[in-house]
């Protein structure tokens, strides 16, 4: 999603701190590292998470001009040349288990855009805590 605060900034880094907690507080691993212009999170579920796939936050741009972008990887999707054949062996099991993680991931999205966008209202009044 991108940004246009107008004479408005935030600070990148700020925001950056903020959807590191909100994916601490969901319990997963959380890293965070600098990039040209911008910030770039890396998020991975605990092993006994129903989440299967990574999740790759990127803040770019400028205090008053940013883009924020979730994306998830999908558990099949790094299988997609064995999974009709782990799906012959395995039924329907693996299957079962990408929908459980893409329905999990679709409401921690879901959440995230609710959260960064009211953490981006308290950074631009001052009053984020």
């Amino acid at each position: 999603m991108k940004y246009n605060l107008g004479e408005k900034k935030i600070d990148l880094s700020q925001l950056g701190s903020y959807i590191t907690r909100f994916f601490q507080r969901k319990n997963f691993v959380v890293s965070i590292h600098n990039i040209k212009n911008g910030y770039k999170i890396s998020v991975k579920p605990k092993a006994n998470s129903d989440i299967k796939g990574k999740i790759k936050i990127e803040i770019k741009g400028q205090p008053n001009i940013f883009s924020v972008t979730f994306n998830a990887d999908s558990f099949l999707g790094r299988f997609t040349v064995l999974s009709s054949f782990l799906n012959l062996f395995f039924g329907g099991y693996l299957l079962l288990r990408e929908l459980r993680s893409r329905e999990k991931l679709d409401e921690i999205e879901r959440e995230f855009w609710v959260y960064v966008n009211s953490v981006i209202e308290r950074l631009m009044c001052g009053s984020a805590s």
